[in-house]
């Protein structure tokens, strides 16, 4: 989930709310959830939602946020290794919760795709304000 500083206001209040209805579903499903907070380059927290670590948890760990500038390279690496790291995860999918304020360089886009494909993994993208000009990466984009 994107908390760069064009997020700030209503676009992470429906970013957060999304993520809560998210997290109950697949609670429900008896399923973990992986959350990562992003910003400018580098800056990245994460949050294991599972039998341990439940609802009010990751309420707590929502509070956090970098405010700054959007790097979307920094999470979309680290969630691919992530499933690749965790055997459960096999055709996990990634969710991006942002404003679609950022582009991917060149040679990221590239081995994104390649790694998307040797994961068998999926990105889909949720806006909740601005609008993409491109998007290489995502599967599919949900405009909130």
């Amino acid at each position: 989930m994107d908390t760069s500083g064009s997020m700030q206001g209503a676009p992470l209040l429906k970013a957060k709310a999304l993520l809560l209805a998210i997290s109950n579903i697949l609670k429900q499903e008896n399923r973990s959830l992986q959350v990562l907070l992003f910003g400018s380059s580098g800056q990245l927290c994460e949050f294991t939602m599972d039998k341990q670590n439940n609802a009010v948890g990751l309420l707590k760990f929502l509070q956090q946020g970098f405010g700054g500038g959007t790097d979307f390279e920094t999470p979309l690496r680290h969630a691919l290794n992530i499933i690749q790291q965790q055997p459960n995860y096999h055709k996990a999918d990634v969710l991006m919760i942002s404003d679609g304020d950022c582009q991917l360089s060149a040679q990221f886009n590239a081995e994104l795709k390649l790694k998307k494909q040797q994961l068998d993994a999926s990105i889909y993208s949720v806006l909740c304000a601005g609008h993409r000009i491109t998007d290489s990466f995502s599967d599919e984009v949900v405009v909130l």
